[in-house]
């Protein structure tokens, strides 16, 4: 039997607003229109209060009463004017992959900022928050417009990955994971966006 969808609640058509999700990855590229949005302002504004606090990231109020607070850690190719309105934070745990990895073995595109070098981290905190209505095209195949799943929602991030040349090292560090897990906590997101595998032969 054919059943009309469930109507949508006003919370659900609103995309998540007041939310802020952490995504524990390897960075974002912030040039892309999944994370355009107007730079952070100087004194509070709109709904939330959003504004830009003296850490370089954003302070505002969110859904559920509480406060989120940002860091905009710059770093390579990276500045605080790479966060804004969407990218509310960005933070990167470096220690690890620079004590075991030396520059020689590091890949071509990684750097050492919230910038993402492998692509993993955008495509992932843009399938979660990415802006509604982005046009979407891969190899010059045109795929229309795409959204993440909650658009209205905020992003702070947290690059724990980094990529090398040698498969046993490099990648995602537990030391880093740990401590990102801490901070985003410590600054007051909703929600963990966490797309990191293991080790592919146990279920841990």
């Amino acid at each position: 039997m054919f059943r009309k969808p469930p109507t949508l609640t006003r919370r659900a058509r609103s995309g998540r607003r007041g939310i802020v999700v952490g995504d524990i990855d390897s960075g974002v590229w912030p040039e892309s229109a999944s994370f355009a949005a107007p730079a952070l302002p100087a004194s509070p504004t709109g709904k939330w209060g959003i504004v830009k606090n003296a850490n370089g990231g954003a302070t505002m109020k969110k859904a559920d009463g509480g406060t989120f607070s940002g860091v905009c850690q710059p770093g390579d190719q990276w500045t605080a004017d790479n966060c804004n309105q969407k990218i509310v934070g960005a933070r990167y745990y470096p220690n690890a992959f620079v004590a075991n990895v030396p520059p020689e073995h590091r890949s071509e595109t990684e750097v050492i900022s919230a910038r993402d070098g492998g692509g993993h981290g955008t495509h992932t905190a843009s399938t979660a928050v990415g802006n509604n209505g982005v046009p979407m095209t891969v190899e010059s195949v045109n795929f229309g417009t795409g959204s993440g799943m909650a658009p209205a929602a905020k992003l702070a991030v947290y690059k724990v990955c980094f990529d090398d040349d040698d498969p046993n090292t490099g990648g995602c560090y537990t030391s880093s994971t740990l401590s990102a897990i801490d901070d985003a906590i410590s600054d007051g997101v909703d929600v963990l966006n966490f797309s990191i595998s293991g080790a592919t032969n146990t279920v841990v």
